[in-house]
């Protein structure tokens, strides 16, 4: 078989030794910010679904904290007590939830009663895991000044004061970069993330 003639390219068509492989780098270069841009992506949409579980978090936060308060005003006799009468008046974060099992049932359904049951069934909602908050912390109190001197809320109440008025107060352990870690000496969220203003009714 007739060998073919080898046909030599011209000088200046042919690549010069030391340009070699010269594309193979191109490629791994592309790679290597292709790669960046990647995993820059990965990291929004990590943060994108915190934030949006955090926004569930406050959205569950304002459901439970408005149907309280309605709760409240349903039952303005129990709910205007300062005293050890208001079952509303809650605080799990220096104590812990009532436990009660009073159920409004024909003629013993007093307004205190009442009061039990509608508690009973919040406590059960704020401890649910698929419409609760995580770590939940609640202070229901007659307060007059809910936010300290640097604008932050805070779980201390100002109960003695003659304007003091009820406020929920709700918490929540996050694992966003912008929310408060627990605190070391309570095992509660260090600051409350819902402060609702009870308003007569």
């Amino acid at each position: 078989m007739p060998h073919l003639p080898v046909r030599l390219l011209p000088r200046q068509l042919r690549v010069p030794r030391s340009a070699r492989g010269f594309t193979l780098l191109e490629v791994l270069v592309s790679i290597l910010i292709l790669s960046f841009g990647v995993l820059g992506a990965a990291g929004m949409q990590i943060a994108a679904l915190q934030a949006n579980k955090e926004a569930r978090y406050q959205a569950n936060a304002a459901r439970l904290g408005a149907q309280l308060a309605d709760l409240m005003r349903a039952n303005v006799s129990i709910a205007r007590s300062s005293n050890t009468a208001n079952v509303f008046l809650l605080d799990n974060v220096s104590g812990s939830l009532p436990a009660y099992t009073d159920d409004c049932i024909g003629s013993s359904c007093t307004a205190a009663v009442q009061a039990k049951s509608a508690v009973k069934a919040w406590v059960n909602q704020l401890g649910d895991s698929s419409s609760g908050l995580p770590e939940a912390r609640v202070v229901v109190c007659f307060d007059d000044a809910p936010f300290d001197a640097n604008n932050k809320p805070r779980w201390a109440c100002n109960g003695t004061s003659a304007t003091a008025r009820p406020f929920i107060k709700i918490g929540w352990t996050s694992t966003t970069t912008n929310s408060m870690a627990l605190d070391s000496t309570t095992s509660s969220p260090a600051i409350p993330k819902l402060i609702l203003d009870v308003i007569p009714g």
